[in-house]
């Protein structure tokens, strides 16, 4: 099972990011035993973040928006959020990101508590 992360041990926290800015967040995910999940076997991997309207921005690996840092660092994986995705983030208190893997077509979900901070420019 995947934990749902606090984030202290898997990203620098909290990422901050300025409205109109291009960012590449770089996240770590691993099994509450604290072993690396292996993302290779992953078909998609979903991030959503809050926009200030109350909707999510969706970044997905099929598109390229994810990336897989690489097969032998495990559990690692970059998202770039450009200027025009965080033009629409939510500004203000700390944010949630929420992750979903999908792997033979199971989707596991993992929330990012407090992980985003979104500045106005």
């Amino acid at each position: 099972m995947l934990e749902n992360c606090s984030c202290a041990n898997c990203c620098p926290q909290p990422f901050c990011i300025y409205t109109g800015e291009d960012k590449t967040i770089a996240l770590l995910v691993k099994y509450q035993n604290g072993a690396p999940f292996d993302l290779t076997e992953c078909s998609e991997i979903s991030i959503g973040l809050p926009n200030a309207d109350g909707t999510r921005t969706t970044l997905l690996l099929s598109l390229g928006q994810v990336v897989i840092v690489s097969p032998t660092n495990l559990g690692n994986f970059t998202a770039l959020i450009t200027n025009q995705v965080s033009s629409l983030l939510n500004v203000g208190e700390l944010q949630n990101i929420y992750v979903s893997f999908t792997v033979d077509g199971v989707i596991t979900a993992v929330i990012y508590n407090q992980a985003l901070n979104v500045f106005e420019f």
